[in-house]
């Protein structure tokens, strides 16, 4: 967390001219859609759980199979986050040609995430200092 995966993965994806598939992304669309994965999407992200590998692999999966991501390539944000995860991705076929790693020390996170702040026009968020 707080390593910059969010602001980071748009740039890398249009400087490579793939697909952006952020995971946060798909299930905030699953939520206004008010689809059964939505729903289940809600109840765990409001008790701060991880959903079923299952379910979020399936949804990665039809993504993944849209022609942007298929003619492109793809950049895949949020997702794995468990070995468990990992091995879904690998079941289904879906295997990265590169893997990208941030790693940002626990007290550079930790202030980071204490002074995120959002823009209440845009809904963007961001830290005065590191912005």
């Amino acid at each position: 967390p707080a390593s910059g995966k969010g602001t980071l993965a748009p740039m890398l994806a249009t400087a490579c001219r793939c697909a952006n598939v952020g995971v946060g992304n798909l299930l905030r669309a699953e939520i206004l859609r008010g689809t059964e994965l939505g729903c289940m999407a809600s109840v765990h992200m409001e008790a701060g759980t991880l959903l079923p590998t299952p379910a979020i692999a399936e949804m990665i999966q039809r993504r993944l199979s849209e022609r942007d991501a298929t003619e492109n390539g793809w950049l895949l944000d949020g997702f794995p986050r468990t070995a468990d995860q990992a091995r879904a991705m690998l079941d289904l076929g879906l295997v990265p040609d590169a893997v990208i790693v941030l790693d940002r020390p626990d007290d550079l996170a930790a202030a980071f995430m204490l002074g995120r702040m959002t823009d209440s026009t845009t809904g963007a968020t961001y830290h005065p200092l590191f912005s």
